[in-house]
């Protein structure tokens, strides 16, 4: 959950964004086509604020929710 509490700030968000752009930019070099797609959707939930993989954890799926005080 701490995870999921880290990605919602904004240094995770924009640590996801950042990610997303380098995983395109290796897209365009001549990685396989599914690194772009996941740079495209890391720059996705980071700009809507919601995190699907702290769902599998028990957590929230929005990202004000994960900042919640327990």
């Amino acid at each position: 959950m701490s995870v999921a509490r880290f990605f919602a700030t904004a240094t995770g968000r924009w640590l996801r964004a950042v990610l997303g752009a380098v995983l395109v930019v290796f897209g365009f070099l001549g990685a396989p086509w599914w690194v772009p797609s996941l740079g495209v959707v890391f720059i996705i939930v980071a700009a809507l604020n919601v995190c699907a993989l702290a769902v599998l954890f028990g957590g929230p799926f929005n990202g004000r929710k994960a900042r919640a005080p327990v």
